[in-house]
């Protein structure tokens, strides 16, 4: 789109023109360029000076820009730069960074230039740029930083609680493993003991009381040593 709005000897010279997109779209909490290209005659080089301007709202809208004096609207500080070379290109594009859905809005470019006779000549594109503020697309907002944590969190607090129940699981089977050796080995143990009394205890009492039944009753039968006739 190349349109002229024009002011003093530019308002009957071809020559001046301003080209703008007529409309653009951007996500909010992207970046959008909004390409800004101009001509004027070449006789009036080597230019003195030369401004950019830049208005939201329409033809009459208030500035939000002005990169020769360096202001920048409050509603846009820190978010909107020049990116064009107005003296080298003839461009006057900016960008806005960090897009806010309020930011929709029609962006009009104005140009001021100085002539190498001192005189000033300016104009502006009508109609400007319609720029559209989106909604962020889902994609862009799960690579978001906060809920990129977010999610590596959840899988590492999953991460946690399998360790733990392996670990749980493990502790109790070797608890019952462990129950069920030490039953095994006091039963064991006192079934050995057990057989060991009854083998070593009842022989000899069985065998006691015959042997010393015995060893009495050959005493008082034999008669004793002595002196025969006696």
């Amino acid at each position: 789109m190349v349109s002229l709005g024009l002011f003093a000897a530019a308002a009957y010279d071809p020559r001046y023109t301003i080209t703008q997109p007529e409309s653009l779209s951007a996500p909010a909490g992207g970046s959008v360029t909004l390409p800004c290209a101009f001509t004027y005659p070449d006789e009036i080089e080597p230019l003195r000076d030369v401004q950019v301007y830049w208005r939201r709202g329409g033809f009459f809208g208030p500035f939000i820009y002005n990169h020769t004096e360096g202001f920048t609207h409050p509603d846009y500080r820190g978010r909107i730069a020049l990116v064009g070379d107005p003296r080298g290109s003839r461009t006057a594009s900016i960008r806005i960074d960090r897009l806010r859905e309020s930011d929709a809005s029609e962006y009009v470019c104005n140009i001021r230039v100085q002539k190498n006779d001192g005189q000033w000549e300016q104009w502006r594109s009508h109609p400007g740029t319609q720029l559209t503020v989106t909604a962020p697309s889902p994609t862009g907002s799960t690579r978001h930083p906060e809920m990129v944590t977010s999610g590596v969190g959840r899988t590492y607090h999953q991460r946690i609680d399998t360790v733990i129940l392996v670990l749980i699981g493990l502790v109790l089977l070797l608890s019952k493993a462990g129950v069920f050796i030490v039953v095994f080995a006091l039963r064991w143990r006192l079934g050995w003991g057990h057989g060991s009394e009854s083998v070593t205890g009842q022989v000899p009492r069985s065998d006691a009381p015959s042997a010393s039944g015995f060893e009495l009753t050959s005493l008082e039968q034999s008669p004793s040593p002595g002196i025969p006739g006696e």
